[in-house]
């Protein structure tokens, strides 16, 4: 077949089962400028003719399982831009001085792969490995980097990272299936920068410089199991981590802020930032504490936090203002949490004046604690209907005495701040009131409807005497309510009061679960 085929310029066996070694006439293909292997499970021998492709600009070996060494030939391809050998989970061989001799390599993938990188030249020559230097020689033409190392230690703590500014990089010292799943997370080609730390002592990755530029360019950063590390921010890039996006982060013990704005500068802390996700985390107080500069967080869309036992509040008012892209957030195991955002200090302040979640759309809270009293502990800025020219009439449903309650998942004043949300879940949380309409304002003149966009209500084993209480006369919302969800409130009397039940007129699904006194 070669022998026919001696100006093939790109050859593709994909998937193919059978393929144990590479024919040596493939050596024959002079011309070819991409070689594509990509999920040949049989293949175990590469070495015969891949030196003799001299012209080859392109190799991939993705998903290869069966190779165990990279043939030393391949340090003679001097045209090689792309070397792929992703999910080669068995490779435990790459020869020493392979990878430096790729002079003209750009692009570099290794993920899942190849990990027993040299950090000492102990061995004889011809049992050396691939060393962490040999590849940072690579780095005035690198472009694309994503390696696995058993160890941020092996890069040597003086070397300068020379690569142009557009590199990218996945880097990972993750054993695969550690935490957060175990899935490829570069199945293509194009990935954001991302550092993956796990099993590491912050004092010491932080001293190596390669390290520092990394954090600074990153966009996506893992860590897992991090010692010594108390206010992230504050410690891993005192610039505020300029480029990151996504934050993951788990059983780091000694974490208490994501950042500490007692002591930090006037850098915006995580402008970019679009999702965060914070996994048991024993020692965690707040996302942030103290002050921080305007537009800090701006740009947070997603925010998941689970088992954080120490945790009371996740938003001060400082940071809850500046979140108008935040569009889901959820909490779950918090045994200490007593609200969503808080004032922190800044009680002379109105919150409904300050905060605002225009673009919130999902709203998870599960397992929370007994101190739990709702969104924001509004009993200070409850307004008497009687005085408050903005209330949306002053006479309330017959059903309901006029006290407002304290322990409100949702008090009035946070109906303005959350006219756009579509779902709401709540799980094993004890409240007195789900929805607190007392006071509900108006603006310029007209009553404002309330969660006009809440499409999906859950309310599951969760302590609720009344859902809806203090209804103003003449109320609307809730119009568009589809899937309504609801066991286990057995101190809940009954669902609907009328002046609801009559609002919703869009309701398709009711979902009752089991209890033995309430009513519709």
């Amino acid at each position: 077949m070669c022998k026919g085929m001696k100006e093939l310029k790109v050859l593709a066996l994909v998937d193919m089962g059978g393929i144990s070694a590479l024919p040596r006439s493939l050596g024959l293909l002079k011309s070819l400028r991409t070689l594509s292997l990509n999920g040949c499970y049989d293949l175990i021998d590469i070495s015969d003719a891949i030196g003799r492709l001299e012209n080859l600009e392109i190799l991939s070996f993705r998903k290869c399982s069966r190779i165990l060494e990279l043939p030393k030939e391949i340090g003679l391809l001097k045209h090689l831009r792309l070397l792929d050998i992703t999910d080669c989970d068995r490779l435990e061989k790459i020869p020493h001085g392979l990878l430096s001799s790729l002079s003209s390599l750009e692009e570099l993938y290794m993920e899942n792969s190849f990990r027993k990188w040299e950090q000492s030249a102990t061995e004889s020559e011809d049992k050396r490995m691939a060393s962490l230097v040999e590849v940072m020689s690579l780095s005035n033409h690198l472009k694309v980097l994503v390696i696995e190392i058993p160890d941020f230690n092996f890069f040597p703590k003086d070397f300068y990272l020379t690569s142009r500014a557009t590199i990218r990089f996945h880097i990972s010292n993750r054993i695969h299936g550690e935490l957060f799943g175990g899935q490829s997370s570069t199945g293509c080609y194009a990935f954001e920068n991302k550092l993956e730390i796990f099993r590491s002592d912050a004092t010491e990755f932080m001293e190596i410089q390669i390290v520092r530029v990394l954090f600074k360019k990153c966009e996506d950063l893992i860590l897992g199991r991090i010692k010594n590390l108390k206010y992230v921010l504050n410690e891993l890039d005192q610039e505020g981590l300029q480029h990151l996006k996504v934050l993951r982060i788990q059983d780091c013990p000694e974490i208490e802020y994501l950042v500490n704005g007692a002591s930090w500068t006037q850098q915006t802390a995580f402008p970019l930032i679009q999702s965060i996700l914070l996994v048991s985390m024993p020692k965690l107080k707040a996302i942030c504490h103290d002050q921080l500069p305007q537009s800090s967080f701006i740009n947070l869309r997603s925010l998941e936090l689970l088992y954080c036992p120490v945790l009371k509040y996740v938003f001060s008012l400082s940071v809850a203002s500046n979140l108008v892209q935040l569009q889901s957030l959820s909490v779950a195991i918090c045994p200490q949490m007593k609200e969503i955002v808080s004032k922190e200090g800044r009680e002379h302040e109105t919150a409904s004046d300050i905060v605002a979640f225009p673009k919130l759309t999902k709203l998870t809270f599960e397992d929370l604690s007994d101190e739990f009293v709702g969104f924001y502990e509004a009993n200070n800025e409850v307004t008497d209907g009687s005085k408050d020219q903005n209330v949306v009439g002053t006479s309330y449903d017959e059903h309901q005495p006029s006290r407002s309650f304290e322990r409100a998942v949702f008090p009035s004043k946070c109906i303005l701040w959350l006219q756009n949300l579509e779902e709401v879940k709540l799980r094993e949380a004890n409240v007195d009131v789900f929805f607190d309409l007392k006071g509900h304002m108006v603006r310029d003149g007209q009553a404002v409807p309330a969660f006009s966009h809440l499409q999906n209500l859950y309310i599951w084993d969760s302590t609720c005497q009344h859902l809806w209480k203090n209804i103003p006369r003449g109320f609307q919302g809730f119009q568009n309510l589809r899937y309504f969800k609801i066991g286990g409130a057995d101190d809940l009397q009954y669902v609907f009061p009328h002046s609801i039940a009559r609002l919703l007129v869009n309701l398709e699904e009711l979902h009752r679960g089991t209890a033995t006194k309430w009513k519709l």
